[in-house]
């Protein structure tokens, strides 16, 4: 905008040159960088991730610590350990995601994004998200929190994250610590539901930066269908939000000064049950009042009833690629065993790897071991699974067709797919599954392969998967 100063407008006074009475100063209209971003056009911490499973959500920040620039004004290298029980994973449980947080303060640099790498457990890491903010007037340096992604990195006996400054020079950049949050499956725990929101604001509500509270608000909405659910507990992250500083608000409650540091780090975490305000609609907040703070991420994790049955598939909303672990017993063995699930008028369909061809199934089509298929959800469900009583004379097997073919895998607990697949021995060469909770195929299995896309990866119950074969097989099951 233009600025226009004028002294003596009204020519009171007498001068030679009455044409030097103006001053004109162009300048640039910035937000207040310690507001809420929807006072400023920006968006909400967002969901990024929605995972369904038989599990539960942990997280630790290990052993990190606040790393100061003006302590260490030349750092390198910042190194954190996470020990196994840190964060307990039941055994023969999936690691459905592990991601890795590393909030920053005073970026003098700017060091993040660019002038950093990170390497989880020696494998170097792309980062997955970045957010930052800045106050934008006065002194102002960014502020912000890079996300990875360490999931074909974890290890539940213990893992090691080291970041490395290359910025010249050195440091210029204080890093709060790191959070590690991971979700697993082990196919035993209730149905729970974690929505995983990120983004990053710097917040300060009060006269002295020209805000108020309601203004240095961030809020992190949810959708979820919530009817069913048994528990609900929400995890927020508030980098700087020690136990003096800060509100925290859900639905129509509003708890004060909650968050506390974890460990010697400078990141604030709440963890409390909201079963009791759970909504048709969900809104978490974090609110300063008159305290420099900052809000980086949610979780909320919602638990549903077990179902009735031996086990059941979880949908996600969307599409899923399901399977059964074992026969099922009559009477429950045919596909009407998803009549209840709204599948917004799609077919459940099967793809006949021996024919070349995909099948539409109808609900009296028996709902085999080894089948794998598609089916749509408008919303999270359940559908119990009651299993055939004995042991079959012959156990299951499925004829596969040279090329690619829709499987099931046939336990109740994971198992490596160099295992699961050993009857086809050197018939297999790619196996590929999908993640219904992001609605995204997951890293591909190659036979004999190690790192990413090893083929000791573990396979999981109710799953499907696309198997590529080499020539005709027939593969066998693990269990009847």
């Amino acid at each position: 905008m233009t600025i226009t100063a004028t002294a003596d407008a009204a020519n009171g006074v007498a001068e030679v040159d009455e044409e030097n009475n103006h001053k004109t100063l162009v300048k640039t209209v910035v937000h207040n960088g310690y507001r809420g971003k929807r006072w400023t056009g920006g968006e909400d911490i967002a969901t990024v991730k929605t995972y369904t499973v038989r599990g539960d959500l942990v997280y630790s920040s290990g052993n990190s610590t606040y790393l100061s620039a003006s302590t260490y004004s030349n750092w390198a290298g910042y190194a954190v350990s996470w020990t196994a029980g840190d964060l307990v994973v039941p055994a023969n449980a999936t690691v459905a995601a592990a991601r890795l947080y590393v909030p920053y303060t005073w970026d003098k640099g700017p060091v993040f994004p660019s002038n950093v790498t990170l390497a989880f457990n020696g494998k170097t890491v792309d980062r997955a998200a970045f957010y930052a903010d800045e106050k934008m007037w006065g002194s102002s340096y960014p502020y912000g929190m890079t996300a990875y992604d360490v999931t074909d990195a974890f290890s539940v006996a213990g893992n090691t994250a080291v970041l490395t400054s290359t910025f010249p020079g050195g440091g210029n950049v204080s890093v709060r610590g790191m959070l590690l949050a991971v979700v697993y499956d082990d196919g035993r725990t209730a149905p729970h539901t974690v929505l995983v929101n990120e983004g990053f604001y710097l917040l300060y509500g009060g006269a002295a930066q020209g805000t108020t509270p309601e203004q240095a608000t961030a809020y992190a909405p949810f959708a979820i269908d919530a009817k069913d659910a048994v528990n609900a507990r929400l995890v927020t992250v508030a980098p700087g939000a020690g136990p003096t500083k800060g509100d925290l608000l859900f639905n129509d409650r509003v708890w004060t000064r909650v968050w506390n540091y974890t460990g010697t780090t400078q990141i604030g975490v709440d963890d409390r049950d909201v079963t009791a305000l759970l909504a048709g609609e969900n809104l978490a907040g974090f609110r300063s009042d008159a305290d420099y703070m900052e809000a980086a991420a949610a979780f909320l994790v919602v638990e549903y009833p077990v179902p009735a049955g031996d086990t059941a598939i979880i949908l996600s909303p969307g599409w899923n690629f399901v399977s059964t672990p074992k026969r099922l017993a009559d009477g429950a063995n045919t596909f009407a065993i998803f009549d209840t699930v709204d599948t917004a008028a799609h077919s459940i369909q099967l793809y006949d790897g021996l024919e070349r061809k995909w099948r539409q199934m109808a609900p009296t089509d028996p709902f085999r071991p080894l089948d794998a298929v598609w089916v749509y959800a408008n919303k999270t469900c359940t559908v119990p699974l009651t299993f055939a009583a004995g042991t079959p004379e012959l156990p299951p097997a499925k004829d596969l067709g040279k090329g690619w073919n829709a499987i099931g895998f046939t336990d109740t607990v994971p198992e490596t797919a160099n295992y699961t697949l050993q009857s086809l021995g050197d018939h297999w060469s790619i196996l590929i599954g999908f993640d219904a909770g992001i609605q995204e195929y997951d890293t591909s299995i190659v036979r004999g392969a190690t790192g990413p896309h090893g083929d000791e990866r573990l396979m999981r119950p109710m799953q499907g998967y696309w198997l590529y074969v080499n020539a005709a097989d027939t593969l066998g099951s693990l269990s009847g």
